[in-house]
């Protein structure tokens, strides 16, 4: 929820509070790569490059793309998805997006 601090498992998990472990993290199963980034939209249509945005480049298009505007309601539909990116449609230019990429990494085994 907006505007609440996040919960701590140290205070469900007796285990972690006497490990002072606050936070836990998930991570993805083996040959799967999580990246994430934070844009700033310029156009209605936003070309997102992997390499522009400084995070690695994918295997392939069989990734998952997560998309959450922060500006304005809705906007933010994932299309023509290649290795090196993808456009993000239906921005306002100025538009503040998160993107969550999930998948298998250029050159990863997996």
């Amino acid at each position: 929820m907006p505007g609440q601090a996040p919960k701590k498992a140290s205070d469900y998990i007796p285990y972690c509070e006497d490990q002072a472990m606050p936070y836990l993290a998930g991570a993805a199963k083996g040959g799967v790569a999580i990246q994430s980034v934070e844009v700033t939209a310029d156009d209605a249509n936003y070309e997102f490059s992997f390499a522009g945005e400084g995070l690695e480049p994918m295997a392939d298009a069989s990734y998952l793309v997560f998309v959450q505007n922060n500006t304005t309601a809705g906007g933010g539909t994932v299309a023509n998805k290649t290795a090196s990116g993808f456009d993000i449609a239906g921005l306002i230019a100025a538009d503040v997006v998160s993107v969550l990429i999930v998948g298998r990494l250029s050159g990863q085994v997996g």
